[in-house]
């Protein structure tokens, strides 16, 4: 049932209103909010993580495991790590098979932000990515084996906001809900 508050909320999302602190943070930059995920104490490994990400949603919009494309996105997420302090480290959307970095999204791998001596492959095989978290190369990113699970890493969410004019037309229909019930 589509409710009033949802619909402001939508209607924030477009004008591009931040959100309270602790909740998802909008990039201007990007388009896109992130979200932080502490560790829970429990082992996760990066398929239960991307499992929880696709039961998570903010604002009606669907999540990823975060992709980090530019100096502005990393610089913006490192910020915020250094100000939570939760974790030493936080899982991307990065992996490596076959021989190659990709993004899970099938967006282009042409930015890295690697840590020194990294990507280390210090297990062979398949690889997944994290960022540092509270760590003195905060912000920098590591390589570690696929599938291992991990009880002090969280994760970071990506939700991808809809271009302007699926935005503006997701708004009219809003206006036009908010009429018929008056």
């Amino acid at each position: 049932m589509f409710s009033r508050s949802v619909f402001l909320a939508g209607f924030l999302l477009c004008i591009g209103v931040g959100v309270a602190a602790g909740q998802p943070q909008y990039l201007a930059g990007t388009g896109h909010y992130y979200e932080l995920v502490h560790p829970t104490g429990s082992p996760t490994t990066h398929s239960g993580n991307k499992a929880d990400v696709q039961n998570r949603q903010f604002l009606g919009l669907q999540g990823h495991l975060a992709t980090v494309t530019g100096d502005t996105e990393n610089d913006f997420l490192a910020s915020w790590l250094k100000r939570d302090r939760q974790t030493h480290a936080y899982r991307l959307g990065g992996i490596y098979t076959s021989g190659q970095w990709s993004w899970e999204t099938g967006e282009t791998w042409s930015y890295t932000n690697w840590a020194s001596g990294e990507p280390s492959f210090s297990v062979p095989g398949d690889q997944e990515l994290m960022m540092y978290g509270p760590h003195p190369e905060i912000g920098k990113w590591n390589d570690s084996q696929y599938g291992v699970a991990k009880t002090d890493w969280g994760y970071i969410i990506e939700y991808d906001v809809p271009e302007p004019a699926t935005l503006s037309l997701l708004t009219i229909g809003g206006l036009a809900l908010i009429r018929r019930w008056k």
